[in-house]
């Protein structure tokens, strides 16, 4: 299986490194890269920062699945900065809104956990089921953490005119640590 491509965007202070610099400056200011080329054990960056990223833009428009996946992004945003009671309460609402129950069990299993690390851990399903419903619209790219999960990595969406990956695994700890898919 060819690895999938990825453009990482980490930061150390206020100075934005493309890839190619990380292997000699660390990785999103915690740790120095695994591999050369890599954030946060990324192998599979290029060392060249004139790669684009591509997000996915194919199929039409239907407004439930955008209104549902701007109830998605709400939820990660709040993880991103850490509220947990923003996430929780955008969670509710989107379980009460998804008629397919596609993200409503996972939706609605978010809304009532207890620590944001429970939060964080449902929303890596919830995820799955936006990348998946996100495939037919245009407006989104997925980004990937490879620590998040206990190293086994994490998939999430953010919007297509994002410049740089705000992690909602990780929060304050790691906010721009992974990569967009290509």
């Amino acid at each position: 299986m060819k690895p999938i491509k990825t453009i990482a965007t980490c930061t150390i202070g206020l100075t934005f490194f493309s890839t190619n610099l990380l292997a000699q400056g660390g990785c999103c200011g915690e740790i120095p890269p695994a591999t050369e080329g890599g954030c946060c054990g990324d192998k599979t960056a290029p060392t060249s920062k004139s790669s684009p990223t591509k997000a996915i833009t194919s199929g039409t428009t239907v407004s439930h699945s955008n209104s549902m996946l701007e109830g998605y992004n709400a939820v990660a945003t709040a993880l991103y900065k850490d509220d947990l009671a923003s996430a929780k309460k955008s969670a509710s609402g989107l379980s009460k809104h998804d008629k397919t129950a596609s993200m409503a069990t996972f939706a609605k299993k978010l809304s009532q956990a207890k620590t944001i690390k429970e939060a964080r851990t449902i929303f890596n399903d919830l995820s799955a089921a936006a990348i998946k419903m996100a495939k037919t619209k245009k407006g989104w790219k997925v980004a990937h953490c490879p620590m998040a999960n206990g190293n086994k990595g994490g998939d999430w969406l953010q919007k297509a005119s994002d410049k740089r990956v705000n992690n909602p695994y990780f929060g304050a700890t790691m906010p721009h640590c992974g990569s967009f898919k290509k």
